[in-house]
């Protein structure tokens, strides 16, 4: 968790204070890669629109990287990036 939210502020997309950065985990029981029971970790990172096409590869790519350097020889290792529309999201609390 620590590492995701890590490179989350370190892509400097988010407010300095990182308040705005929320990490969670869901562990699958039952799932196939490609037809196969084949360890994997998906990453979706949803943002307020406002970055850029660059920006958000920027940040696929750096996840990707940091991932990868867990040594998951054997994990299939994707990243998704989701603009969220600001005018629909709403939050309390």
């Amino acid at each position: 968790f620590f590492t995701l939210k890590g490179l989350a502020h370190e892509s400097k997309l988010f407010a300095e204070d990182g308040k705005d950065i929320k990490v969670r985990s869901q562990p699958y029981e039952y799932y196939l890669v490609g037809g196969e029971k084949v360890d994997f970790i998906h990453v979706s990172i949803r943002l307020l629109a406002g970055r850029s096409a660059d920006q958000k590869r920027m940040l696929s790519l750096h996840t990707q990287s940091k991932l990868k350097r867990l040594n998951l020889e054997r994990a299939s290792i994707t990243v998704e990036v989701i603009d969220m529309d600001s005018q629909s999201y709403v939050k309390e609390g």
